[in-house]
């Protein structure tokens, strides 16, 4: 009886739906996100079909560490028309940042038509610079200093 309960329990554990959240955000969500008391936020736009953008994302979970001792918030937004797939990418790799789906008009307001496209701002929600490409950690990391 307890391997039958077993394996009832390991098939639905396998068979069961994916439960990474990956919500929409807009403007007004996204100025909630940036008051909500970091020294700085990195907001990435990305997608799941572009390479580069993978990178940069395994660049900041590489770096989650330093992230979290320095107060500073990673806001990871996707410009992908199909929401599973954003879904089945976080689930995937279970990044320790939060994920949304752009309702499109914040990659019009940031101008992030090739990318990924960062931006980063201060505590007061303030941006303080904006740039394409998947930069090296060091890079990144001298933005955040300045």
């Amino acid at each position: 009886m307890k391997k039958y309960v077993l394996i009832l329990l390991l098939l639905r554990f396998f068979i069961s739906p994916s439960h990474a959240e990956v919500k929409y955000i807009d403007e007004s969500g996204l100025n909630k996100l940036l008051h909500q008391g970091y020294n700085k936020t990195v907001l990435v736009f990305w997608a799941t079909y572009c390479p580069y953008c993978k990178a940069l994302l395994q660049t900041l979970n590489e770096n989650s560490i330093y992230f979290k001792r320095n107060k500073i918030n990673i806001i990871a937004i996707s410009v992908d028309k199909n929401p599973s797939l954003v879904t089945d990418f976080v689930e995937k790799v279970k990044y320790p940042f939060n994920f949304y789906i752009d309702r499109g008009d914040l990659k019009r307001k940031f101008n992030a038509y090739y990318i990924p496209v960062t931006a980063i701002f201060d505590k007061d929600g303030r941006l303080e610079d904006t740039f394409p490409g998947n930069k090296p950690f060091s890079e990144l990391k001298s933005y955040l200093e300045e």
